[in-house]
């Protein structure tokens, strides 16, 4: 998402095209939900519950990566709470649909070739590894300076240390990074 300052000092929003990419689809062979209560993940059965909690996994993720994209421009009054959402699940719904395909060939392969099980866990730890990044970043990005301060108070009150939330809070007044001298738009 791109907030640009115009000449005559408005601003436009414009959604960027940060979409998720396939580090979410990795996880259809890591995550098998166990749908018949027997404890296993073999065979047909097993392949649907790899693809279920794959494809499950693969929503959730594309769906609070865009809510949390999209919280800036909320903060800024330059969409409502209901675009956000719909925006949300449309994106959870887009993900799901181009790339459940790809979940269920993982999935169907762990449970029909228990032997892939390492090479599926390194690729799923690769690719959660990946989400969690993008989603770290996706949440501290939509944190505000306030946000951030209340943070790191919280932090040091328990005791934590947490590397860069200084910096975070020092470096931006806000979110998208305006300050003082070109402040953050408010709504239209």
């Amino acid at each position: 998402m791109s907030l640009t300052k115009n000449t005559d000092g408005s601003y436009t929003f414009k959604p960027d095209d940060n979409r998720t990419g396939y580090e979410g689809v990795a996880l259809g062979g890591c995550l098998p939900l166990d749908l018949t209560g027997d404890g296993t993940s073999l065979g047909l059965m097993g392949g649907l519950e790899y693809s279920t909690g794959g494809v499950l996994s693969l929503g959730l993720y594309s769906a609070l990566h865009k809510f949390l994209t999209l919280e800036v421009a909320r903060k800024a009054g330059l969409c409502d709470r209901a675009f956000q959402l719909k925006e949300t699940r449309d994106a959870a719904w887009e993900n799901c649909r181009d790339k459940s395909v790809y979940v269920i060939i993982i999935g169907l392969l762990a449970a029909i070739f228990p032997g892939l099980g390492g090479i599926l866990a390194v690729a799923g730890l690769i690719g959660g590894g990946v989400m969690s990044w993008r989603l770290g970043s996706a949440f501290f990005s939509s944190l505000d300076k306030e946000q951030i301060l209340e943070l790191n108070k919280q932090a040091t009150a328990a005791g934590l240390n947490v590397p860069g939330l200084d910096d975070a809070a020092e470096k931006a007044s806000t979110s998208a990074g305006y300050d003082e001298a070109d402040p953050l738009p408010q709504g239209a």
